[in-house]
């Protein structure tokens, strides 16, 4: 028979490994549509919401290039538990600019590193691809992993020639990070409707390769108006078989929150597109 203290000792490992396993981390894509000051102001609120909804989380359609209004929204969340990562404005024209921003909690997410890609040779993307290089504890692995998250918004009437250039984008960003496990592009794709045809789509790689694996269906409506019901926001990722991932959907805040139509559409037209990685 194992004395009491054996029995105690082995007790006190079973409650700590059932109390230190690790979970899985919740990532994100969100258009949130014109964010700046204005929109901090009148909706900060409720997008700290959202985004406390996640590990890491990136957000699209930023104008705020001295981030003031991201670093109120980073106060909101918990400017002690997050932090986050923007892009330099990027855009063809002087008057109209975005950031990449990279949203994430310092407990789940380590940010290793960042990159631009770099476009101006061929200049085929509106916003160029802005990626980083991320490290968590995989739950199914049970080891850290790296992982590079690449965010893309593409400029609407030039969705075809953007999606087929992404994947040389994606290269360029492995490249970059060669210990990374392989690449995520997430983002406002603007995928289907009247941007992207069936015709134009049976054309991308990235939806028919095998190497990519398509997270978001074309069945799926990521918009919050009711006119709508486009598969805008995509997930596509390249990578070995460290990057376990699994769970993709749409995230409906409205429902989550308690939102009625009229507060879900002062934040966004786009509902977050989101998968775990275990």
């Amino acid at each position: 028979m194992p004395s009491q203290k054996v029995r105690l000792c082995f007790l006190a490992v079973c409650i700590f490994s059932l109390t230190h396993q690790v979970a899985p981390i919740t990532v994100g894509a969100f258009n949130i549509q014109h964010y700046g000051d204005t929109k901090q102001t009148e909706q900060g609120h409720d997008i700290s919401r959202v985004l406390s909804h996640y590990d890491i989380v990136l957000i699209q359609e930023v104008r705020d290039p001295d981030h003031s209004a991201l670093n109120e929204l980073k106060n909101l969340l918990g400017s002690t538990a997050w932090d986050y990562v923007s892009s330099n404005p990027v855009g063809r024209t002087a008057s109209y600019k975005e950031q990449y921003v990279f949203f994430y909690k310092k407990a789940s997410v380590r940010v290793l590193g960042n990159f631009q890609y770099d476009d101006s040779g061929k200049d085929v993307f509106e916003r160029e691809p802005y990626a980083v290089n991320i490290q968590y504890t995989s739950a199914s692995r049970g080891h850290a992993v790296n992982v590079v998250l690449m965010g893309i918004h593409t400029q609407p009437d030039k969705a075809s020639d953007e999606l087929h250039a992404l994947p040389t984008a994606m290269t360029a960003a492995k490249a970059h990070f060669p210990s990374a496990a392989g690449v995520i592009a997430m983002g406002d794709f603007n995928a289907d409707c009247s941007y992207l045809n069936n015709q134009e789509k049976a054309t991308l790689p990235l939806f028919h390769d095998a190497k990519y694996r398509s997270l978001i269906a074309d069945t799926v409506d990521t918009t919050t108006a009711t006119t709508t019901d486009c598969a805008y926001d995509r997930i596509v990722i390249e990578g070995n078989a460290d990057i376990v991932a699994d769970s993709a959907k749409v995230y409906r805040f409205d429902t989550a929150l308690g939102l009625n139509y009229d507060s879900t559409r002062a934040i966004s037209d786009h509902y977050p597109v989101e998968f775990r990685l275990n």
